[in-house]
C-alpha cells in the first residue's frame, strides 16, 4: 500500500492504493505525476516517509522513488517514522488508548507493535515493531503490562491472521486505517530520526527491513511505503 499525503496553505491531497510492486517504477509514476499537480513543492517543504516494517524489496523501491522526487525538487531533509505508527495515526486512536497495529507479511506471519496515546496526547512505545508468527500473537500481546483497548489493521486481513487476532483478543474492538491525516496527528508520531537524501537516499540508517525485526502553513510531503 503506498498512502501519500499534502498539506499547503489549508489544502490537503491524498492518494492511497495498493500498487503491485512490478508496476511500482513503471505505470506508478505517472498517477503520481498527476496527484502531484498544482500542488509545488520546494526547499521549504517538510518531508516525512514511513520507513518500514516491510518487504525489504518494496520499501528499498518505494523509499527510492520517493526520495529522488524530492531531491530533484531540493527536499534533502527526510523526516523517519515507523510506518505503522503512521498506521496508527491514520486511523485516530483516541487519547488514553492503547492499541496493537498490525500489518500482515508473508502468509502467516505479521508486523505488530504495541503503543499508547497518552493523556498529555503523547504516544508511548510499549513494544516496538516485530515479526511475529500469527499463531504466536497472544504471546506477542502478552509481553504487555496493559492489555490493548484497540486493534489497528485492516477490514481485509488474511483469514489465518484474522483468526489468530479473534482468538488472542476475542473482545478487543478494531479501528481501520483511513485515507486521511493531520498535521496534529502527524505531530504525535514519534521520530526514529532525520536523514539527508543527498547521503542516504534509501534510508538505510532506519529501515526497518524483516531481517532486522525478527527477535500551519508550512507545506507537508507524507509517504508511507
Amino acid at each position: 500500500e503506498i498512502f501519500l499525503w499534502m498539506y499547503r496553505d489549508g489544502r490537503e491531497r491524498v492518494l492511497c492504493e495498493r500498487v503491485p510492486r512490478r508496476s511500482l517504477l513503471s505505470s506508478f509514476p505517472q498517477r503520481f505525476v498527476a496527484f502531484m499537480k498544482d500542488f509545488p513543492l520546494g526547499p521549504e517543504t517538510k518531508a516525512c516517509i514511513g520507513i518500514g516494517p516491510g518487504s525489504f524489496t518494496g520499501l528499498k523501491s518505494g523509499i527510492s522513488f520517493v526520495c529522488a522526487f524530492l531531491y530533484a525538487h531540493d527536499i534533502f531533509e527526510v523526516r523517519c517514522v515507523s510506518s505503522l505508527d503512521l498506521r496508527a495515526a491514520r486511523a485516530a486512536v483516541p487519547i488514553g488508548k492503547t492499541y496493537l497495529t498490525i500489518l500482515p507479511f508473508h502468509e502467516g506471519e505479521l508486523f505488530a507493535t504495541i503503543a499508547r496515546r497518552d493523556e498529555d496526547n503523547t504516544v508511548t512505545t510499549i513494544i516496538p515493531p516485530a515479526l511475529v508468527a500469527a499463531n504466536e500473537i497472544g504471546d506477542f500481546v502478552s509481553r504487555s503490562n496493559a492489555a490493548p483497548d484497540l486493534v489497528v489493521a485492516d477490514e481485509d486481513l488474511p483469514p489465518a491472521i484474522n483468526r489468530a487476532i479473534t482468538d488472542a483478543l476475542p473482545s478487543v474492538s478494531r479501528k481501520t486505517p483511513e485515507n486521511r491525516l493531520s498535521i496534529t496527528l502527524l505531530a504525535l508520531i514519534p521520530t526514529l530520526g532525520v536523514v539527508d537524501v543527498r547521503h542516504d537516499p534509501l534510508c538505510l540508517r532506519y529501515l526497518a527491513a524483516p531481517a532486522a525485526l525478527r527477535e500551519d502553513d508550512t507545506a507537508y510531503y507524507v509517504s508511507s511505503i
